[in-house]
């Protein structure tokens, strides 16, 4: 299953890259891949402004729909929590600056110039993972709950589970 937005007119920031990783460990792994079975579970909020969330090898995609659905709930509570961010912080550090080749620091440079990136707006986005605070997640809570109102849920799968997602009131089309 897949759910995407493409929310430009909703601002990036490093607080979205925590709140995507916090998202995916916490409540998107448990619900959809430990519960619903799923193989594999993802989400994550690009700097376009696009938000996406996907399960690999589905058997309930429309179970997991309803834990896409209740992301802003789940990140409010996380930030209204004792939750632990710092472990979030720092797991979403190690994304961004992973030990390195020659090799792959020269793809990751020329990934840059084709790209069009700038060094400072690298380190402006680390700057703002560091600065994250559980404030800028309820933040993302209102905007993730925006993207489920007016979002778009598409799934690819075998038709026992698409037959279910009918009957969850969900359009279906053979491609």
């Amino acid at each position: 299953t897949q759910l995407e937005k493409n929310a430009l007119d909703l601002a990036f920031d490093g607080a979205a890259i925590v709140a995507s990783k916090i998202i995916s460990l916490a409540h998107l792994w448990s619900v959809v891949r430990v519960q619903g079975g799923a193989y594999g579970t993802n989400c994550g909020t690009g700097r376009g402004g696009d938000f996406s969330a996907t399960s690999y090898r589905d058997p309930s995609p429309y179970k997991s729909i309803d834990a896409y659905r209740a992301i802003p709930q789940f990140l409010r509570d996380f930030a209204n929590s004792d939750g632990n961010l710092t472990q979030y912080i720092i797991s979403v550090m190690g994304d961004l600056d992973p030990l390195r080749s020659p090799a792959d620091v020269a793809g990751y440079h020329c990934s840059f110039v084709m790209n069009h990136e700038s060094y400072d707006a690298l380190c402006q986005v680390r700057k703002e993972v560091l600065a994250t605070t559980k404030e800028k997640l309820l933040e993302w809570a209102d905007k993730y709950e925006k993207i489920m109102q007016t979002g778009t849920f598409c799934v690819v799968g075998f038709d026992e589970a698409l037959q279910k997602c009918e009957k969850e009131n969900l359009v279906v089309e053979d491609l």
